[in-house]
């Protein structure tokens, strides 16, 4: 998955059967219609035996399991069907119907679950979500370009493949369908998306082009909705031997202290330096009140930027001035 390594999906689709393959992506809505509220969704095509003789009067071949593992072939899909299925290995085996209308007049529209998957442990979503996260993470990872996406973790998987050509009669060498599939935060899943670039120009692989857009359009829902980061700051503590010192902006709050405008984090181990008191217990660090930074005269939409930064949890009211 990490690397996405064709030649492991092969040797596994020889250890399995066309049957227990399809099966399987069935439990996973394959096939099937999602239910959306739109008009003229295609269900896709899962193919069988009976099916590829109808349709193509051929008999089934090794080949054909063999494409179908690495999601070529005769089988397809819509984008959403995958974000379907993506959105629940973030939710554990549960997915649910997507839906474009929000709310009629004052009344939610109520969530509805489409399948569940119990018979999957635990310990196995969990080795799956460890290997989205490592496509991007990991340094062989094939999105490994989206590595410095900020405080988000994102769990996902490249694509990349080819399109039948009609004129030549087989797969096209420059033609391909570059797509990523992921959700974040992957620690507390809040938003899953699927991104298709049909024949991309130039570069043509899912982690390349696809994996970007990806990130932008995540990061803005993520930043939009006030989602708290997920991954661990990187920005170095300060501490009283460090060489390296607050350096107060001429514009900020006075509290009990230097002048603060913005910080990359907000640290405990600053408190003693800003002129808060030091606390000794537990329970009276946990009732201190931390310095937040200067928002006045600043947008919503600076103010929460600086607060994901922060690692701060935003609520607004009102609508400004």
């Amino acid at each position: 998955i990490v690397e996405s390594s064709d030649v492991f999906f092969y040797h596994l689709a020889t250890q399995l059967t066309l049957e227990s393959i399809s099966n399987f992506l069935k439990q996973f809505g394959f096939g099937y219609k999602t239910g959306v509220d739109l008009s003229s969704e295609t269900g896709g095509l899962l193919p069988d035996r009976k099916w590829k003789l109808g349709a193509i009067g051929e008999s089934w071949f090794v080949g054909d399991t063999l494409n179908i593992s690495i999601g070529q072939g005769y089988i397809s899909c819509s984008p959403l069907q995958l974000a379907v299925a993506v959105s629940s290995i973030a939710n554990k085996g549960k997915a649910y119907q997507p839906r474009v209308v929000e709310k009629i007049e004052n009344e939610f529209t109520k969530k509805q679950l489409i399948y569940e998957l119990k018979q999957i442990k635990e310990t196995d979503w969990e080795k799956l979500e460890s290997s989205m996260v490592s496509v991007i993470s990991a340094w062989n990872g094939t999105a490994h370009n989206l590595s410095e996406f900020g405080k988000q973790t994102i769990a996902g998987k490249t694509g990349t493949a080819q399109k039948f050509d009609p004129e030549i009669g087989t797969y096209s060498l420059t033609k391909h369908v570059a797509s990523f599939a992921g959700y974040a935060p992957a620690s507390y899943p809040v938003v899953s998306a699927m991104v298709v670039i049909d024949e991309p120009e130039g570069k043509d692989g899912g982690g390349e082009v696809a994996a970007p857009v990806f990130k932008r359009v995540v990061e803005q829902i993520l930043r939009y909705r006030s989602v708290v980061p997920d991954a661990p700051s990187t920005v170095p503590r300060f501490t009283e031997n460090s060489q390296e010192r607050l350096q107060p902006p001429s514009l900020g709050r006075q509290i009990g202290g230097p002048m603060i405008e913005d910080w990359e984090v907000v640290d405990t181990s600053l408190l003693e330096s800003l002129g808060f008191p030091s606390t000794s217990s537990s329970e009276e660090q946990a009732f201190v009140q931390l310095p937040v930074p200067n928002f006045y005269g600043k947008s919503l939409r600076q103010v929460t930027e600086q607060s994901l930064r922060l690692g701060l949890r935003l609520h607004s009211a009102g609508s400004g001035a």
